[in-house]
């Protein structure tokens, strides 16, 4: 399980990644799983397995903006109990290449909240950097492979967190083209 998003993004790219498909312009959503992990003030928060929900506009064969929605459930070892946590990602996309498998360089911010079962919420907004690659299977299915790392501050009642949040995320997008 370890390296299930590697294999996986690996066998597509080699069932899809053979010929050549023009990339599609349009609006396209999407969704799939995405592996969430702390650092920092919440590194005692476990990575998790969690749901992302994608939709954006591609502007032309290398811009696009894109917003994406993600919830996880994580074990909290301090304290012995969960913690949910929900976020939304808003930015750009800026893709490589016009192929089958386009490369790209996603920045934006971010809003997320960390509820815990016996502890306060945590609230914060932040910027994240990521990478990540498109391979059109056709013009309308492309499968989706990226790694953001999200840095932000976060607060509650008493105390400001300092966090990064990493994403590894792998979805399918429909693109509303004709």
């Amino acid at each position: 399980m370890k390296y299930f998003y590697t294999k996986l993004f690996l066998i597509l790219f080699l069932l899809f990644g053979l010929g050549q498909q023009a990339s599609a312009e349009g609006w396209y959503v999407g969704g799939g799983l995405s592996k969430i992990g702390f650092s920092k003030d919440l590194n005692g928060v476990d990575d998790a397995n969690g749901l992302a929900f994608l939709g954006g506009y591609r502007f032309a064969n290398n811009i696009s903006t894109e917003l994406m929605v993600t919830s996880s459930l994580h074990d909290e070892e301090f304290l012995n109990g969960d913690a949910a946590y929900g976020s939304i990602l808003g930015g750009g996309k800026f893709s490589f290449g016009s192929g089958q498998f386009q490369p790209y360089l996603a920045i934006g911010i971010s809003l997320q909240v960390i509820d815990f079962d016996f502890f306060e919420e945590i609230t914060g907004a932040g910027t994240y950097l990521g990478i990540g690659a498109d391979i059109y299977a056709a013009r309308n299915h492309v499968v989706n492979f990226s790694v953001r790392n999200n840095t932000w501050d976060g607060e509650d009642t008493f105390f400001d967190y300092d966090n990064k949040t990493r994403y590894v995320t792998f979805a399918y997008n429909y693109y509303f083209t004709p």
